[in-house]
C-alpha cells in the first residue's frame, strides 16, 4: 500500500469527518427531505386556477399555474413568523390571503397573496383556540375558518382574524364524535364536510356545528372507505374523497350517494404514508391531487380522466414546476429549494464519521498484526 493510502486509512476518523461534511452539504440530503425531490402534501386552488402546495418536509409553500409552471414560493423551517414546521393543509380567501396549517408548530399562519406574513394564532394545548397536530383547514363563504384539531378529536371554528368562536366533537364513533379527523371542505351553502379518518366515514355539519348526515364505513365497496384523509367540494356540491388505503378517489353527491371512482396510474405501488395525500377542485371542475411519495401533483378531469402531472421540484433541485408529461415544458425560474440545515448535516455526518473511525481502527489493527509477525 502506498504511503498516501496508509495515511488516509490510518486517519480514518478525519476522512469520515470530511466525507460527512461534503455529503451533508448536498442540499437534497441536508434538508431532511429523505432524498426525495420534493414533498407536496396539502393543496388549494384559487379562482384564477393557480395551485398552492405545502412542501411539507421542506417547510415552504409553492405556487403554480394550472399547467405546472411555478409562479412563487415562500417559507423556511423554523418557529418564527413566516417559518414552518411540517405545514400540512392550506386554504385561500377571496382576497388571495393564504391560511396555512403549520402542523408541527400547532398554529395557523396567514400570508397575504404576495407571501408576506400577516398573522398567526394557536399553540399546543387542549383549551379553546389551541391545537394538537391539526390536519385540516377550510374557509366558508361567510369568512369563517374551520380547523380539524386532529389529536384533540374536534373541530374548531374561528373568525378570519383568529378569534375563537366555537368547537364541537370528542373522541368516539357516535354521531358528532371523531377518530382523528383530518380533511375539511365547505360547500356553497356553508356546510362543512369532515373526513372522520379513523372512523372511515364522512360527517356533514352546518356552519354552527349542527350534525346533518354521515356516510361510509370501513371497507372496499363503493361508498366505503379505508383511511379517508382528504376531501373537496366542487361548484355543483359534489364531494371528492381521497380514500388513501384503497388508493382511489370516490365521488359523491351532496347527500352522500356514490357516483363514481378512479385511481391514478401507479397508486397501487405506494404505501399509505407515501402516496396520495390531499385533493382540491377548481371552478371548472378539474381535480388536483398531491402525491407525496412521487413528489408530484396530478391533475384529473371531473370524471377521473387523467390530464397532467408535474414534479413540484425537479430531481436536480435547480428548477421547479418541471412537467413529466410529454409535450409540455413550462419555463420556470431557477432557485434552490433546499436550504442548508444543521439537522440534515448531523444526520449525514454521523454514519460517515463512524465509517471513518472503524476504517482507521481496522487499518491500525492490521498494521500492528503485521509488526508482530
Amino acid at each position: 500500500m502506498t504511503p498516501v493510502l496508509k495515511r488516509v486509512f490510518g486517519n480514518g476518523w478525519l476522512v469520515g469527518l470530511l466525507l460527512g461534511l461534503l455529503w451533508g452539504s448536498v442540499p437534497a440530503r441536508a434538508n431532511g427531505g429523505g432524498g426525495t425531490a420534493s414533498s407536496p402534501l396539502g393543496v388549494a386552488v384559487n379562482g384564477a386556477g393557480d395551485v398552492y402546495v405545502t412542501d411539507v418536509y421542506n417547510s415552504q409553500i409553492l405556487k403554480f399555474d394550472s399547467l405546472g409552471t411555478r409562479i412563487d414560493g415562500w417559507g423556511s423551517a423554523g418557529e418564527g413568523d413566516g417559518e414552518f414546521d411540517r405545514p400540512s393543509a392550506l386554504s385561500l380567501d377571496s382576497q388571495g390571503n393564504i391560511y396555512v396549517l403549520d402542523t408541527g408548530n400547532n398554529r395557523v399562519q396567514v400570508l397575504d397573496k404576495s407571501g408576506s406574513y400577516q398573522a398567526q394564532w394557536g399553540g399546543y394545548g387542549t383549551v379553546d383556540g389551541k391545537f394538537n397536530a391539526p390536519q385540516g383547514i377550510a374557509l366558508d363563504l361567510q369568512g369563517f375558518l374551520y380547523v380539524a384539531d386532529t389529536e384533540n378529536n374536534r373541530i374548531e371554528k374561528f373568525e378570519k382574524a383568529g378569534n375563537f368562536l366555537s368547537k364541537w366533537g370528542s373522541y368516539g364513533s357516535a354521531t358528532n364524535r371523531f377518530n382523528r379527523p383530518s380533511g375539511l371542505a365547505v360547500d356553497r351553502q356553508n356546510n362543512l364536510y369532515v373526513a372522520d379518518t379513523g372512523n372511515h366515514r364522512i360527517q356533514k355539519f352546518d356552519s354552527t356545528g349542527k350534525f346533518l348526515s354521515e356516510w361510509g364505513s370501513m371497507g372496499t365497496a363503493d361508498g366505503q372507505f379505508q383511511v379517508p384523509v382528504a376531501l373537496a367540494v366542487d361548484q355543483n356540491g359534489q364531494i371528492y374523497v381521497l380514500d388513501v388505503e384503497s388508493k382511489r378517489v370516490q365521488k359523491f353527491d351532496s347527500n352522500g350517494q356514490f357516483l363514481l371512482k378512479w385511481a391514478g396510474q401507479d397508486w397501487d405501488n405506494q404505501t399509505e404514508d407515501e402516496g396520495v395525500q390531499a385533493i382540491a377542485v377548481n371552478d371548472t371542475g378539474e381535480v388536483f391531487i398531491t402525491n407525496l411519495g412521487a413528489g408530484r401533483l396530478e391533475k384529473f378531469g371531473a370524471n377521473g380522466n387523467f390530464l397532467l402531472k408535474w414534479l413540484a421540484v425537479d430531481p436536480n433541485n435547480t428548477t421547479t414546476g418541471t412537467t413529466v408529461t410529454t409535450g409540455l415544458s413550462p419555463t420556470v425560474p431557477a432557485a434552490s429549494q433546499y436550504p442548508f440545515s444543521w439537522e440534515g448535516l448531523s444526520q449525514a455526518l454521523l454514519p460517515w464519521l463512524l465509517f471513518g473511525i472503524v476504517a482507521g481502527l481496522v487499518w491500525r489493527s492490521s498494521r500492528r498484526a503485521g509488526v508482530r509477525r
